[in-house]
């Protein structure tokens, strides 16, 4: 039995359905899904790593405030800005 995903429950963290271990098909459908969420998921955090930048360069936030920010936002990890003396 094929499920119909509609576009209303993408991106939503739903787990994959039960039904779709023994429906190779479906499971692909649901993967596809899946797929495009977590690219669009790296947009959005491309942008706001993008936003934080612009805004540092702007003089529209503070050093630290950039840090906080891409802090909250979990890109601190890309940020490779070594050893930071005060």
């Amino acid at each position: 039995m094929k499920q119909i995903y509609h576009a209303e429950n993408e991106c939503k963290g739903h787990s994959a359905p039960l039904s779709v271990a023994g429906d190779g098909e479906a499971f692909r459908d649901y993967l596809l899904i899946a797929i495009r969420c977590a690219c669009l998921r790296v947009q959005l955090s491309q942008n706001e790593m993008e936003s934080v930048g612009v805004a540092l360069r702007g003089r529209l936030v503070a050093p630290e405030i950039a840090l906080e920010w891409l802090g909250e936002i979990g890109a601190i990890q890309f940020v490779d800005i070594g050893e930071v003396s005060q």
